[in-house]
């Protein structure tokens, strides 16, 4: 894993191609160089994982002298490519995956190169002969790649802050991206928090000439919807074979890998098929909280006791303030997701003993795991059995009244409801301001236009032909999965200088997963059915009936307790104080509330707090 970045400039200066470098250190500690041709150049920071002899380093240039790349990221198809290119006649001079890109670009061509990798990957491709550069991004979006251009300059880099550094004076808030940040903890993409920096969206790339700069061009869609007949059974098995098939091509490496282990199903699954194959015990790691309720500790011991791993516990406390801006600056851009701080102390940990580990992310996101997915399964198979009308409606009145006497958790006029709802409120998440009507000073509401409802409705009207469960989980790869969680796990492991392969989010897996009837993935009304099934056989036969727990932090207590002064001062001496953007009134009536236990507001309070310190550094 590194980091690249470069600029297109009639007037080239040196100097800029180092100060965008200077803030990929972490993302590439072992070594960086910048290359210059004409009016570009294009800069590389190295976290060695393949090929650690200097013939890897980059920017590399391939045997013709006709192409040269800067690469972030892994391609884990890269021996069998490379082995149907020597059949074609071409030479190496490295192990590297990346050379592997440079020949394929030169024999292919970029439209069937990006046809047949499979990884995680950013990457920008000079080619000399057409005088042309090609930025690339993977297709879930799991590496970042900013991009910037005016009259005369155009930059590019994994970090927005090396674009920032050099053109901040050009740079304008974005308030559309503000309002989503402030609904949904991050920030929209492609767009990002300036009007003029963006993000090359997932499955993409981008060609840039001495002429003009094209418009993304989409390589690979993802196939929705087209539901395959099979049975439990075979879904399990074939399941099962897939993502031993997905770790085998994440355990190519040139250094020592490692394992997240929580207590959960996804890390635990990655961790016992990974032992399976290694013939060496694996190095696994925990994060732990004195908070009950967040604690997997013991969970996750009973997996590393049983795969006899070499297994280090993390525990985590209140201390985290310094942390905290430190983690916001190198984000980047405003991040309200309190989850990347145990994810920077687990990956903090990991770091100090192998360079590549591999998470269990994804098997929520390809199997149901989240309670709104499973609320959408039950609330399709309802409209199943109940059609709108009479029946459906008596239905509901007589299970509302039942569900109130024994206390039940959903009844029929929950399904109701759900399937009533338009299509952005399936998509939030109840977590930031979906009504920021109240939140927003009068002075600030004429520049700002609801964008986030917008937004996420425009997303999901992406898939008008999908059934309703299916419409969730795939609108979601484009909200939560591309906005959140995978900017968490990148920011979090990169600032370690640690690479995170994710089996779970493999390709291959992800279009069989999405190919399942949803009366597959959920059968028995049982969330994530599938890999619980296979979680029975090598984690736990009684797993089923674990909690699910979320990988976060007790804001909620925190913020009533060890951090109540810190972020009363943060919100109301410093935030409110600024230019005005937020209703006072309405801000202290939240945190009123959150104070006497009357509302949880932790993740609204968070986003306002982690917005400040994002000002603080950044205006």
């Amino acid at each position: 894993m590194c980091g690249i970045c470069g600029i297109i400039k009639t007037e080239r200066n040196s100097s800029d191609i180092l100060t965008m470098l200077s803030f990929l250190t972490r993302r590439g500690p072992d070594f960086n160089a910048f290359w210059e041709f004409e009016n570009i150049s294009m800069g590389h920071a190295r976290l060695s994982i393949i090929d650690l002899s200097a013939e890897g380093h980059q920017p590399m240039h391939s045997i013709s002298g006709r192409s040269v790349i800067v690469f972030n990221g892994e391609i884990y198809n890269f021996p069998a490519l490379k082995k149907e290119l020597l059949d074609s006649g071409y030479s190496f001079r490295s192990n590297s995956d990346t050379e592997v890109l440079l020949n394929g670009f030169e024999y292919w061509g970029i439209e069937i190169l990006l046809q047949k990798i499979e990884g995680m990957f950013a990457f920008a491709l000079y080619d000399k002969m057409e005088r042309e550069l090609f930025l690339v991004r993977d297709r879930l979006g799991k590496k970042p790649l900013y991009y910037y251009s005016d009259s005369t300059q155009f930059l590019f880099s994994s970090d927005i802050r090396s674009i920032h550094s050099l053109v901040k004076d050009k740079l304008s808030l974005d308030y559309e991206s503000l309002d989503y940040y402030l609904t949904e903890l991050s920030v929209p993409q492609p767009k990002t928090i300036w009007k003029e920096v963006k993000q090359l969206p997932p499955a993409s790339y981008i060609i840039i000439s001495d002429e003009k700069i094209e418009d993304p061009i989409t390589y690979s869609k993802p196939k929705f919807g087209k539901h395959i007949n099979i049975g439990l059974d075979e879904a399990v098995e074939e399941s099962t074979k897939l993502i031993q098939k997905a770790i085998a091509k994440r355990c190519i490496s040139d250094v020592p890998i490692g394992c997240f282990l929580s207590g959960g199903v996804d890390s635990g699954l990655v961790t016992a098929l990974l032992a399976e194959q290694s013939s060496e015990s694996i190095n696994t790691f925990t994060i732990g909280l004195s908070h009950e309720q967040m604690n997997e500790m013991q969970d996750a011991r009973i997996v590393a006791q049983r795969y006899s791993t070499n297994h280090t516990e993390i525990i985590l406390e209140a201390n985290i303030l310094e942390t905290l801006p430190e983690l916001i600056e190198y984000s980047g851009e405003p991040f309200a997701d309190s989850s990347l701080l145990p994810s920077h102390y687990v990956c903090k940990a990991i770091s100090s003993h192998v360079k590549v580990a591999l998470s269990g992310d994804g098997g929520d996101e390809l199997f149901g795991g989240y309670n709104d997915y499973g609320l959408a399964y039950r609330s399709y198979a309802f409209s199943k059995k109940y059609p709108k009308g009479l029946l459906r409606n008596t239905v509901v009145l007589f299970d509302k009244i039942y569900g109130r006497i024994v206390s039940k958790k959903e009844n029929a006029g929950a399904y109701h409801h759900y399937l009533s709802q338009e299509g952005a409120r399936h998509l939030y998440r109840d977590m930031g301001f979906l009504d920021s009507s109240l939140l927003y000073h009068k002075d600030f509401k004429e520049q700002k236009t609801c964008f986030a409802v917008k937004k996420l409705q425009e997303i999901w009207d992406n898939y008008p032909d999908l059934l309703l469960p299916d419409r969730l989980m795939s609108a979601s790869l484009n909200t939560r999965l591309l906005n959140d969680y995978l900017v968490k796990v990148d920011r979090a492991s990169m600032y370690n200088s640690l690479e995170v392969r994710s089996p779970l989010l493999d390709t291959e897996l992800l279009e069989f997963a999405f190919s399942l009837q949803p009366e597959i993935r959920f059968h028995g009304n049982v969330n994530k059915f599938i890999l619980k099934q296979i979680a029975k056989k090598y984690i736990d036969s009684n797993i089923e009936k674990r909690p699910k727990r979320g990988f976060g932090i007790p804001v909620q207590e925190w913020l009533r307790k060890d951090m109540k002064n810190w972020a009363a001062s943060i919100i109301f001496d410093r935030l409110l104080s600024r230019k005005s953007l937020f209703e006072r009134a309405y801000i202290e009536k939240i945190w009123k509330e959150h104070q006497d236990c009357s509302q949880n507001h932790e993740h609204r309070l968070w986003s306002l707090i982690c917005l400040e310190i994002w000002f603080q550094k950044f205006q």
